[in-house]
């Protein structure tokens, strides 16, 4: 809590108040330890000149109809009774108490005439913006007008529309709110990491390398304004996805900029991972092993040096099979493995994951990499035969796959090799 009022009444009030505070010579507080100041017990007490004339001040006041709130804080109500107290003075003493929140939230006292009006308004458009109806852009339009009317609004008022814009995956709205906001709160505000992060998300979807670009300074902005493990490990997953996204878009536009993305991605995951590991808060999603999977297997088609080649794709191996561990129905993992395998010349491994990639979705190029793979290599004709049949009933029938395999399976019989036999399926008790 921050209380600012004149000098002359910062110095009478500090002497009646000597022996509930810890008193100062008057002078500037730096900002680096406001935060820490503003944890103490009771009021950091300012003049409207910035000089600090006591810390950890316990505000004494008088009841008074109208002021405070039963549903909040000691804090709260102390200061209202504070100002109460100024207010009926002889001649009343101009005065500001800001109240910060853990949330980051900052309340002033005393309010805004207009304050309920404009929490209202902001509600009005929270409120239109969820119903996603055309018939009510025109309210929207209207509400959001009145609003631009007031000169002093909370900005993360703005915050909250922003977030609600996101959440209807209307991203060019909520990137102008986002902006608005932090037009309003300017350098005197401390800006929550969750709201860089809200920034980042924003221009993250708007799917356009500059809006990759700006996604991924806000998440670093995110990283560097907070401490807490949970937020972390979040804020560095999306730098990962961002930098991912930028790879995709530099693959044929600028090979500097695509390896530096790709190194970018591993790190920004090692990170997350790190962080999960050290702190308990379990594991990376799937999505995530995979990207870092992909961003090593193709660093490893970069490089000349076949030891960290076979490096960078042992390490892709093992994220894919992360992946695969945590969802085992998704056919680009099996997909991404398989080409991997067949680059370490692991052709076993490489036909039975294209081979279950066909069975979770059909596509032609999986197809076409099993019969290509199988062309090379007749020594994997009886392998493929094999898993196909103990694994096809598990799947909705695959009409070209089974017609792939079978022609393989009736090449085998024509050349009088044995075909692999298959145990009967077990049957449901």
């Amino acid at each position: 809590m921050v209380v600012i009022t004149e000098e002359v009444v910062a110095r009478s009030e500090l002497g009646t108040l000597k022996k509930q505070s810890t008193l100062i010579e008057p002078g500037e507080i730096h900002a680096d330890y406001i935060k820490h100041l503003t944890s103490i017990d009771g009021a950091i007490y300012f003049d409207v000149h910035g000089a600090c004339h006591g810390i950890g001040v316990i505000l004494d006041g008088i009841a008074a109809p109208g002021y405070g709130d039963a549903s909040r804080g000691a804090r709260f109500n102390s200061a209202h009774r504070y100002l109460a107290k100024l207010k009926s003075l002889e001649e009343p003493v101009p005065c500001v108490i800001a109240i910060i929140s853990e949330d980051g939230m900052v309340n002033l006292i005393p309010e805004l005439d207009n304050e309920d009006k404009i929490f209202e308004l902001v509600q009005e458009i929270i409120d239109i913006i969820n119903k996603q109806d055309k018939s009510s852009e025109i309210e929207l339009s209207l509400k959001e007008k009145e609003l631009q009317g007031f000169e002093a609004v909370d900005y993360h008022l703005y915050f909250k529309i922003a977030r609600a814009f996101f959440r209807k995956k209307i991203y060019a709205k909520s990137v102008e709110y986002c902006e608005l906001a932090f037009r309003c709160a300017g350098e005197q505000h401390f800006v929550l990491a969750e709201y860089h992060n809200l920034q980042g998300d924003c221009h993250y979807f708007l799917d356009t390398p500059e809006h990759f670009e700006e996604a991924i300074f806000c998440y670093q902005q995110a990283v560097h304004l907070t401490k807490k493990p949970e937020e972390l490990f979040t804020y560095y997953k999306n730098l990962g996805y961002a930098h991912n996204a930028l790879r995709n878009l530099y693959a044929k536009s600028d090979k500097d900029k695509y390896v530096n993305a790709m190194n970018q991605v591993i790190q920004a995951i090692n990170t997350a991972e790190e962080i999960a590991v050290e702190h308990d808060l379990g594991t990376l999603s799937a999505y995530c092993f995979n990207i870092r999977g992909l961003s090593q297997d193709l660093l490893g088609r970069e490089t000349a040096i076949k030891d960290t080649k076979r490096q960078h794709r042992l390490k892709a191996i093992e994220d894919y099979s992360k992946a695969i561990e945590l969802i085992g129905d998704n056919s680009v993992y099996y997909w991404n493995r398989a080409l991997t395998f067949q680059q370490l010349s692991m052709n076993k491994d490489a036909i039975d994951d294209f081979i279950q990639a066909e069975f979770l979705s059909t596509d032609q190029k999986y197809l076409e990499a099993i019969d290509d793979l199988l062309k090379k290599n007749h020594d994997l004709w009886p392998q493929a035969v094999k898993f196909y049949h103990e694994h096809k009933e598990q799947y909705d029938e695959r009409a070209e796959l089974a017609e792939l395999i079978g022609n393989y399976e009736q090449s085998l019989k024509e050349q009088n090799q044995e075909v692999p036999e298959v145990a009967p399926a077990k049957e449901e008790p």
